[in-house]
């Protein structure tokens, strides 16, 4: 099913369902911005996207998914309208989740294999020496 700016969300329920992904809520903003233009879209799209309760599956695109958060940011969407007092909990856990990707991501790559056996040679060189000075007391 194409996502255009006057589809209805499909919220998550209780039991098996389907429901939107992150992408197709993404998806939806686009369609709606490109529309209505970008305040009516964010109203619309904060309004719809604040709808679905506190466990619903979209709870995993504002807390876990690097990129629709990214894109919600940029946009300056709202997406803990419905969160309440949690709202600065998920967003935390969200935030760690990116840094820890981050750091992943830096250490995966060729130049990153290298910083990290850098770091590993310079801490074993510290260690040799500080032993050293050490035993000759």
């Amino acid at each position: 099913m194409a996502i255009t700016w006057n589809s209805v969300p499909d919220y998550d329920t209780w039991g098996s369902d389907s429901s939107w992904n992150c992408s197709q809520w993404t998806e939806w903003h686009k369609t709606l911005k490109a529309h209505f233009g970008s305040q009516r879209a964010k109203f619309i799209w904060e309004s719809a996207y604040a709808e679905g309760t506190l466990g619903a599956s979209h709870t995993d695109c504002r807390t876990f998914n690097t990129a629709f958060r990214d894109y919600a940011k940029k946009e300056g969407l709202d997406t803990y309208a419905s969160a309440s007092f949690l709202a600065p909990v998920l967003n935390a856990i969200g935030g760690a989740k990116d840094f820890a990707t981050g750091v992943t991501n830096l250490f995966s790559g060729k130049s990153g294999k290298v910083i990290l056996y850098g770091a590993v040679g310079v801490v074993g060189l510290v260690v040799l020496y500080k032993t050293y000075r050490y035993a000759t007391k």
